[in-house]
């Protein structure tokens, strides 16, 4: 009977064990958008940051493990949530990678993205069927099918690499508009020395939750990861603490970024 005992009471170390080391194994991924998540000087060698590291960093404090956080490329990003190599992401509704997770409620935060345009060629619902190059983050084309239908317009986009080019290219005339949220186009429009007073009214194109996900394929999907992970996003929800973060950065990220 105590031997029984001691090999039950190993079974249950050996148990715990394991849980602590998938726990504390975790990747947090996330595409290179300012100032979400990019590199310190702009260099793939230098340590990551922004508002998203610091909100996986946020998480994994309350789970009391550590979280790590990688700046993917879009494309490869969203393979590897896919196939579970990155566990966890947070962001909008992507057809991208629609199904291959599951979703953590509730919604972080809500991302805006707004139609921006040049003062001297405003862009309005009415005048949208004679635009013919509307610029998105490479890889997002499928977030705007949706309102395309509702809103009966046909619109064509200009894939670009990042927001920098986008809003460059704006000013350039080598593009009608652009769909950015509103925080990264803030951020990069004062660093490149831009006023607001140089673009027309924006309006708002889409306004979605900003979610949690665990990819159904990662190793450590489990009911009890899931639990842990919701109660850590309310307790934080309940503290304002991903509106903090994301302030934060919206304030101060032009003073770390060199062009």
């Amino acid at each position: 009977m105590c031997q029984s005992n001691i090999l039950l009471s190993l079974l249950w170390l050996i148990i715990f064990s394991c849980s602590e080391t998938v726990a504390s194994s975790l990747i947090l991924g996330d595409g290179y958008i300012i100032p979400w998540a990019y590199h310190q000087n702009n260099d793939p060698t230098k340590p990551s940051m922004g508002i998203t590291k610091d909100v996986a960093k946020a998480i994994g404090k309350e789970l009391k493990k550590e979280i790590e956080f990688s700046v993917l490329p879009y494309a490869r990003l969203f393979q590897r949530f896919k196939d579970g190599v990155v566990d966890l992401n947070i962001s909008i509704d992507n057809p991208a990678i629609d199904g291959k997770f599951t979703p953590i409620s509730p919604p972080l935060l809500n991302a805006k993205f707004y139609m921006y345009s040049h003062k001297d060629r405003p862009i309005i619902i009415s005048n949208l069927t004679e635009i013919k190059r509307i610029g998105v983050m490479r890889g997002s084309v499928g977030m705007y099918e949706s309102w395309q239908i509702k809103h009966n317009k046909k619109l064509t986009f200009v894939e670009v690499s990042t927001f920098y080019e986008m809003i460059e290219m704006l000013h350039l005339n080598r593009l009608d508009g652009i769909i950015v949220n509103n925080i990264s186009f803030e951020v990069i429009s004062r660093k490149l020395g831009f006023k607001e007073s140089d673009y027309a009214t924006a309006w708002l194109f889409l306004d979605l939750p900003w979610v949690l996900k665990l990819s159904k394929k990662s190793q450590y999907h489990s009911a009890n990861l899931l639990k842990r992970l919701q109660s850590a996003v309310i307790k934080l929800k309940k503290r304002n603490a991903f509106k903090k973060i994301a302030t934060h950065h919206a304030a101060t990220t032009p003073n770390v970024i060199p062009l």
